[in-house]
């Protein structure tokens, strides 16, 4: 596994021509609002499936269950096709972080669920059909039993599912944690990456055919430097 800290994207910016940074006008071709987001949860996320349809994830409040993962699909008209909710167990707290679709329409979502505001987060991992049906979901909690946060994922070529966020480690405050998945919903393997006790927190993971997963994140003192 390749563990990769990039610093370099913002000074990019500010190498590029003065007619790349000028504003451009866009037009707006449809827009439409749905649930009830939680200002206190920033995660969400979308992508495009194989027939051109967009499918989006964040998280939404639902009475008597807290906070549920939202999950919508529009064709590219912008009309609504589905919108599912998914509720991990009782009153808890779940959101949706990423998503990705596969060559065969099947839906991908990670994110992260806590029974209660005073309980410890775990990764939540979920598959849908493409008629928005559940097919499988789990949670991990890391070796901690601490915070735990899934924040992306991807696929390999053979519909292996990655999965990295950060997880809290016993005496190494926040690290990578990876898990790979077969398609049915079972582990395979999971990875812990610490950096010198560090807070370190994974971003994005990405897969190569040709040279395996990368992933980025950050690495500090604390998670909030």
């Amino acid at each position: 596994m390749k563990i990769l800290i990039r610093f370099y994207l913002f000074a990019i910016g500010l190498l590029l021509p003065d007619y790349l940074l000028s504003q451009k006008l866009v037009n707006l071709d449809w827009q439409y609002t749905t649930g009830n987001l939680s200002p206190l949860i920033q995660w969400n996320s979308s992508t495009i499936a194989p027939n051109g349809d967009l499918i989006s994830v964040a998280n939404t409040f639902h009475p008597g269950q807290d906070i549920n993962v939202l999950i919508t699909r529009f064709d590219e008209e912008g009309t609504q096709l589905w919108q599912r909710e998914y509720n991990h167990s009782g009153s808890s707290i779940d959101y949706g972080a990423d998503v990705i679709v596969d060559a065969s329409g099947y839906i991908y979502i990670c994110g992260a669920t806590k029974a209660s505001q005073t309980t410890t987060s775990d990764y939540l991992i979920l598959r849908y059909t493409a008629n928005g049906d559940l097919d499988w979901s789990d949670t991990y909690d890391g070796s901690a039993s601490a915070d735990d946060y899934a924040g992306s994922l991807t696929l390999d070529e053979f519909g292996d599912l990655y999965i990295t966020g950060a997880s809290q480690g016993t005496g190494t405050g926040y690290d990578f944690v990876t898990l790979k998945y077969e398609t049915g919903g079972a582990i395979i393997w999971d990875r812990r990456y610490d950096r010198n006790g560090y807070d370190d927190i994974a971003v994005k993971i990405l897969y190569n055919p040709d040279l395996g997963i990368d992933i980025t994140g950050g690495s500090g003192q604390s998670a909030i430097n």
